[in-house]
């Protein structure tokens, strides 16, 4: 069943794809203090080891506890890649991979977030309009750049 399954589309301001991965921190930080596990889907493996590092140090007061998908290791917050097929036991899905989530009913909550780069921008059309045709009506939020 899709219908408890809540999508958000979050378009940052930016074309720089640093921008998104920030904003992606952001969404995660706030997902597990509220108790969720997150599961983050990257595009690649530069984009995991990135999102890694930012998970360290985008808040100087903050610690997010998570890990890759391919350590191995347990963890509220995981770094899966596109091919990686993790999705149990996690409620909120953040994506920043090109395609959408394959099975809507895994989830509670799922964060589709772009640059405003035009390709991106073009690929994230093409996912909200398959979510759509799942019977899903998203939402859609501009976000303003992380400073």
């Amino acid at each position: 069943m899709t219908a408890d399954c809540r999508i958000d589309f979050y378009i940052v301001d930016s074309q720089a794809e640093q921008a998104a991965e920030a904003v992606a921190c952001s969404l995660i930080d706030k997902a597990w203090s509220r108790g969720h596990r997150v599961l983050v889907r990257s595009r690649d493996d530069a984009q995991q080891a990135r999102l890694d590092r930012l998970l360290w140090t985008f808040r100087q007061e903050s610690f997010l506890p998570h890990a890759t998908a391919t350590s191995g290791i347990d963890a509220p917050i995981l770094i899966a890649g596109a091919e990686d097929t993790v999705t149990t036991g996690f409620e909120v899905l953040v994506n920043l991979d090109d395609a959408p989530a394959a099975d809507l009913a895994s989830w509670k909550r799922i964060a589709e977030i772009s640059s405003r780069e035009p390709q991106r921008l073009a690929r994230t059309r093409d996912r909200f309009r398959h979510y759509r045709s799942q019977g899903v009506e998203p939402a859609n939020h501009k976000v303003q750049s992380p400073a």
